[in-house]
This record gives structure tokens, C-alpha cells and sequence, in this order.
């Protein structure tokens, strides 16, 4: 009788074990640093290999090639059966996407969804019928440039990526012409994921104000159909207040040059495709750009990242179902249509207001040139209301043709076109057709 209660004991004691190893959650470089350190691109990547064979929902995934010759990787957090990147645009769960390292010098999201997955498999229930697809990192190229001085004034990481890629492009600036292999892949993860919603991380410079976050959201007359006043009047206005409620009041990007937001208020970023956000309209996926600000400590920062994602898990658990819902009639909404706004003006007569935690501003001579320069003066904190103005009207529409027809030495547009999905059927023999050419 002693020897079976001894052997049982030895069997709990090795189950016990291996179940500690296998929830043994790796501790990132953000939280071993106390948030003074990120990354580099060989650990971020080990961390999430690591992550996807410890957790069975968890997958890890080649979907492409990069400028910098490695793999393009996506990340899929899922407790279901849905772990290939194929399965999610079937997937009854609403799908998040978010790409992080775009611009590797402003790696806040990086960290964030490292943090971010942490805390998903501690609480499974908060995000049952939500599926999070992520890029740990998307310019590679960049990332591999690491150095601590091309982010001028930033507090933080001690060290972070170069903004351009392998190519020295900017990547937040490729999404139409797509002269690079990044591009390409990520136009495959849209097209083959078809995400509910899209976050871009970022950290932004410029003014200096008291917030930690700011948030560019799509134009929303530009998304246009079924989502605009569910975007508009519902999901973003939630993020606003939750973020207030955690202590991270958030204002819209602040889309200043040459004054300060108080003199004169803020104009919405307009998010034209060859951006991310812009990009993700073009799929019918309400899109935000999170911009952290550079003058805020990178531990903050991440924070406050880290803090919206989960904002964003918690609003598609409770709602995930009636935005699919609206995607779909958006996609219809689309389809019906006999034309299309290619160009759009902003109306400078009609904002909204929002609330603006800023810093008296004054002139002080530069050291560098004796001129006036502007001062943001932080021991003169202030709060006020300001105009955003975020209404554009349609300037220029085009009608629906029927088909386009390209020359045959258009290959390279060709190849774009494939690349985003779209069908090409190739004439087998010279046709006469009556059509309106324009370039």
C-alpha cells in the first residue's frame, strides 16, 4: 500500500511539473530591463518561437518574403481549431490584426503584444470568440539596423531600429506602389485573413503635450457605407473613454506644423492608401494608427500601448459579432455601387471638439542660431477643448467600369494587381472594344 501512494505521489509531482513548464511564460527584455530595453530581432523572434510551441493556442507562420531576405512571420492567437492564416477569414471569431515595426525605431507595439499575449492566456475567457493575428516584426531590414541616435529626443529603448528598410524605404508609405517583398506580404496576410479590425503601432513626435497616446483614426467618411457612423459614433468613441478610465486619456493624432495645437486646433491626418490605415479601408477593416508620444518614457509608452490593445480585445469580445455583421453589408454596400471618390477635400468649416492636455508655449532664443524657437514649458501644464476638424467631402469620382483592359507591357502593374487579389483574365487574340483610356 505504501509503495502504490509513493509511486502516485512521484506521478503528480511529474505532472505538476511538466504543466509549470509548459505555462512557464518567457519574461521579455521590456520587463528584465524595467522597461528601459527592447528587443533586438533575434530574441523577439526566438520569444514568440517559444511562446507558440509552450501554448497550444498559439501558432507561429511564414507568409512571405521580405526586402531583408527573411521571412515575413504571423503570429495567431486562438483557442480554437483555427491556427492556419487561411482559416481566420472563415472563422466564425472576429479577427484582430496588428503590425507592429513598421517603423522598427518606435517599437512600443512590439513589446506591447509580447506583454499582450501574457496576459490573454492568464484570462482565456476574455477573449473566447476573438482571434489576435500579429507581425512581431514587419520591417525586418530595420530592425536589424539598430543603433540610439536616429530618433533625435526620444526617451527610450536605449537602443531601437532604423526607420527604412533593407531598400531604405518607408514602409508606412508603400501600400500602392508595393516596390517592396514587405508590401507584397502583407497584401497576402489581408487578403488571406480578411481582419474585423487593424491596429498599426506607432510613436509619433512633433508638439509636446501631457498625453501618452494618441490615436489616428481612418478617415471616416472615406470608410463611407454601413461602418462610417458605427466607426464614428460607437467603437471609437469607446476607446476614447476607456483609455481615460485606465489614466490614459487619449486626444486624435496631433496633425500640427509650424504652432502649437492650442492656436488653431487640429486637422485629421488624412490616411490616403499608401498608408496602413488607408490600406486596411481599401478592405472594408476599420483601421486605427496608435501614436505614442516620443517625449513620454519608452516604459509608459508601452503601457499605454499594451493598455489600448486590450481595450480593443475587450470591445471585439462583447461586439466582435455585430461588427462582422457590418463588414458584410459594407462589402455589399461596395459592390452595389456605379461609382467611386478617388479625391477627397477637407471641409474647414465643420469639426468636432476635443479634449487637449497641453503646455503653455513661448519663444526662447536657439542655442544653435540665437533665433526664436518655439518652447513647450511642462511646468505650465493646461486643459482645454479644441476644434478637430475630421469631415472631408468627395472632390473627384470615377464610374464602375465594366472591366480595365492593360497593355501588355504593363507587367509590373500586372503583378501589383495580382498580388492584391484582384482577378485578371489574359486576351488570347486581338479584340476591338470602344473604351475611355486614361493614365
Amino acid at each position: 500500500m505504501k509503495k502504490l501512494l509513493i509511486v502516485g505521489v512521484i506521478a503528480t509531482l511529474l505532472i505538476s511539473c511538466n504543466t509549470s513548464l509548459e505555462k512557464q511564460f518567457p519574461v521579455t527584455v521590456f520587463e528584465t530591463s524595467n522597461g528601459d530595453s527592447c528587443a533586438t530581432y533575434q530574441q523577439t523572434i526566438k520569444f514568440w518561437k517559444t511562446v507558440s510551441t509552450q501554448y497550444e493556442a498559439v501558432s507561429m507562420h511564414d507568409v512571405g518574403m521580405t526586402d531583408a531576405g527573411k521571412p515575413l512571420h504571423l503570429v495567431i492567437l486562438n483557442q480554437g481549431k483555427a491556427h492556419q492564416p487561411k482559416d481566420l477569414a472563415h472563422s466564425k471569431k472576429t479577427v484582430l490584426f496588428i503590425n507592429n515595426g513598421i517603423h522598427p525605431g518606435e517599437p512600443d507595439g512590439i513589446e506591447a503584444c509580447k506583454l499582450l499575449a501574457k496576459q490573454l492566456l492568464q484570462d482565456k475567457e476574455s477573449w473566447k470568440d476573438v482571434i489576435i493575428a500579429l507581425t512581431p516584426v514587419y520591417n525586418i531590414g530595420g530592425m536589424l539596423q539598430r543603433n540610439n541616435y536616429t530618433r533625435a529626443n526620444q526617451e527610450g529603448p536605449a537602443e531601437y531600429g532604423f526607420r527604412g528598410n533593407a531598400q531604405n524605404l518607408d514602409l508606412n508609405r508603400d501600400c500602392i506602389k508595393m516596390d517592396s517583398k514587405n508590401t507584397k506580404s502583407l497584401a497576402h496576410i489581408f487578403n488571406t485573413i480578411d481582419p474585423d479590425l487593424f491596429f498599426d503601432t506607432h510613436v509619433s513626435n512633433g508638439a509636446n503635450y501631457q498625453h501618452v497616446v494618441t490615436l489616428l483614426s481612418t478617415q471616416e467618411q472615406k470608410l463611407g457605407g454601413p461602418l462610417e457612423p458605427f466607426y464614428k459614433k460607437d467603437l471609437t468613441p469607446y476607446l476614447f473613454e476607456q483609455m481615460a478610465v485606465a489614466d490614459f486619456p487619449m486626444v486624435p493624432y496631433v496633425n500640427v506644423w509650424g504652432r502649437s495645437p492650442d492656436n488653431g486646433g487640429i486637422d485629421q491626418f488624412f490616411d490616403s492608401p499608401r498608408y496602413t490605415n488607408g490600406y486596411a479601408t481599401l478592405h472594408h477593416t476599420p483601421s486605427y494608427t496608435i501614436e505614442t508620444h516620443m517625449l513620454k518614457p519608452y516604459k509608459q509608452r508601452v503601457e499605454g500601448t499594451l493598455k489600448l490593445l486590450e481595450i480593443s480585445v475587450e470591445y471585439l469580445q462583447n461586439k466582435g459579432k455585430e461588427l462582422q455583421g457590418l463588414r458584410a453589408k459594407q462589402k455589399q454596400h461596395y459592390a452595389d455601387l456605379k461609382s467611386f471618390p478617388i479625391r477627397w477635400k477637407q471641409n474647414k468649416e465643420k469639426a468636432d471638439v476635443v479634449e487637449y492636455r497641453g503646455y503653455k508655449v513661448s519663444e526662447v532664443p536657439s542655442k544653435v542660431t540665437g533665433m526664436p524657437r518655439m518652447f513647450y514649458n511642462e511646468k505650465k501644464p493646461f486643459t482645454t477643448f479644441l476644434k478637430y476638424r475630421c469631415y472631408y467631402e468627395t472632390e473627384q469620382s470615377v464610374k464602375k467600369p465594366k472591366f480595365y483592359v492593360l497593355r501588355g507591357g504593363y507587367f509590373e502593374v500586372a503583378d501589383r494587381l495580382k498580388a492584391q487579389g484582384v482577378t485578371m483574365k489574359k486576351l488570347t487574340k486581338d479584340s476591338l472594344a470602344n473604351v475611355t483610356a486614361y493614365y
